[in-house]
């Protein structure tokens, strides 16, 4: 199974004024959706370029104990600016991690699912190793698009992110996180559906 990758866009350093609002929507709702959990324990992200989310996040929860960050594309991370020392950087797929069962108390999944021939399975290998929380995020469809399309960007693929093959709506989304976590808040930080859950039984 594949994951596809698109363009590499590092929108946390961007200096556009519409992107520095927009991420900053997305991360204080992120953020809102970490103390909720608690904020402490071990963390994997998933796909996690050159660890740049993983730093803001040990920035702002120092009690969490471990950061793990996974990215296939091991030339990003290996190109990444920095090498923050907290973090474990780690190389593999969504479909295979390196991990047994039950490993992390916080799995985040950002903005990754879109890019999944089998999100189900990805989604599935995510859940094994995580022991109570999920942070699950994705392009809104079709204000994602729309947005791209709208400021030129993509404009011949009519605004399609290149390397996205799957395209949530915000009730596609959450069909298929429900049926296999339970979900506890559904966010939306324009333009993306954030969803938090965890397993069923805890």
């Amino acid at each position: 199974m594949t994951v596809h990758y698109g363009n590499y866009f590092d929108k946390y350093s961007s200096r556009n004024p519409l992107v520095q609002y927009l991420v900053k929507g997305f991360l204080n709702t992120l953020y809102s959706a970490i103390d909720l959990t608690g904020g402490t324990g071990g963390i994997l992200e998933i796909g996690a370029g050159d660890g740049s989310l993983s730093t803001r996040i040990l920035d702002r929860y120092p009690d969490f104990i471990s950061l793990t960050a996974l990215d296939p594309g091991f030339n990003i991370l290996k190109q990444g600016k920095f090498r923050d020392r907290r973090i474990r950087f780690a190389n593999a797929s969504i479909y295979e991690l390196p991990f047994p069962d039950a490993s992390f108390d916080l799995v985040l999944i950002p903005e990754v699912l879109e890019h999944l021939e089998n999100p189900l399975a990805g989604l599935a290998e995510s859940i094994r190793v995580g022991r109570d929380h999920f942070i699950i995020s994705v392009p809104w469809e079709p204000a994602w698009r729309v947005g791209n399309f709208l400021t030129g960007r993509y404009v011949s693929s009519w605004g399609d992110t290149p390397g996205h093959i799957q395209h949530w709506s915000r009730s596609g989304i959450i069909r298929l996180i429900g049926n296999r976590l339970k979900i506890l808040r559904v966010l939306k930080p324009f333009p993306w559906t954030m969803i938090l859950a965890r397993k069923s039984g805890i």
